[in-house]
């Protein structure tokens, strides 16, 4: 498992709908990444209400889910079309909040998968897009910052995996489009290292 690319982004003007709206999705390769607890150096963060913070200081997507997308869409997308922070090759096809990635000397803890939004589906420009991304199963994840340093493209990565029980970004995904979650799936989400903002949906739900 190695990194593929690392990017950041500067602020970008994108038309989501009838609004033009400043975003820091449009990110492109550097070669090197300093990351810290509340984030990456030098990368925009335009909406701190719903990005950005301790628990979504990174953003991680695999390669080989590029890849898959390529197929499906007919077009070549290059690392960080997605916004995110590291493409990284070798991930597991299950990905449970909590499990750990030490990239070099970088400790990388996950917590929470990406839900699709507006601004991403208007990044894309491809039909029902927020549908498509959600309904494929490959969310990627953000992490949470456990060891600050440097990253660069070709660091390998060591993936450390989080109990069994810990709640997986695919049930994250589907949840997040459930009205009726299990009572079980509840506990099991507030027993996991999941980002703030998630915790605070799942809370939500407690009887």
């Amino acid at each position: 498992m190695y990194v593929v690319s690392v990017q950041i982004g500067s602020p970008f003007t994108l038309q989501v709908g009838e609004r033009a709206i400043e975003t820091g999705i449009v990110k492109s390769p550097v070669d090197e990444i300093l990351v810290n607890v509340e984030g990456i150096a030098d990368d925009a963060v335009m909406n701190a209400k719903h990005h950005g913070g301790p628990d979504q200081a990174v953003y991680v997507y695999s390669f080989e889910d590029y890849q898959w997308w390529n197929e499906q869409l007919n077009r070549s997308l290059e690392p960080g079309a997605f916004g995110e922070n590291l493409t990284v090759s070798g991930i597991p096809e299950l990905v449970r909040v909590g499990d750990r990635l030490l990239v070099g000397g970088v400790l990388l803890e996950t917590t929470a998968a990406r839900i699709p939004c507006a601004t991403f589906a208007a990044r894309m420009g491809e039909h029902g897009w927020i549908r498509r991304f959600r309904d494929a199963g490959r969310p990627g994840f953000y992490c949470r910052v456990l060891e600050p340093g440097t990253i660069r493209a070709g660091t390998t990565v060591e993936w450390i995996p989080a109990p069994a029980e810990n709640i997986s970004m695919r049930e994250l995904t589907d949840h997040a489009y459930s009205r009726d979650i299990p009572a079980a799936d509840v506990r099991r989400a507030l027993a996991s290292p999941v980002s703030h903002r998630v915790r605070a949906q799942y809370q939500s739900r407690l009887p």
